[in-house]
């Protein structure tokens, strides 16, 4: 997001300003090579 932040003032932008929205509350499944195997 900062990258993003950067570039745009880059290319002229004054400022950001946050805007009110709908809280979001997304949940993924970690993959499984990134799981820790619990052993028995």
């Amino acid at each position: 997001v900062d990258g993003v932040l950067a570039r745009l003032a880059e290319l002229g932008a004054s400022g950001v300003s946050e805007l009110d929205g709908e809280p979001e509350s997304m949940v993924f499944a970690l993959p499984k090579e990134l799981r820790l195997r619990l052993v028995d």
